[in-house]
């Protein structure tokens, strides 16, 4: 842990792309949990307006 610590840190580069790829993870994430959601709200309303 401390080697990759050391290598992080000697390579600045290597921490944005680390932050870029937590950043999109995060993104993708909130993108499916509000899909999933819509999606439920949908279904939820359909049950109780047939029209």
């Amino acid at each position: 842990m401390k080697d990759m610590m050391t290598t992080i840190a000697a390579h600045p580069a290597l921490m944005d792309l680390g932050l870029v790829g937590m950043g999109l993870l995060l993104g993708v994430g909130a993108l499916m949990a509000w899909q999933r959601l819509h999606a439920w709200r949908e279904q939820r309303l359909s049950e109780w307006d047939p029209y």
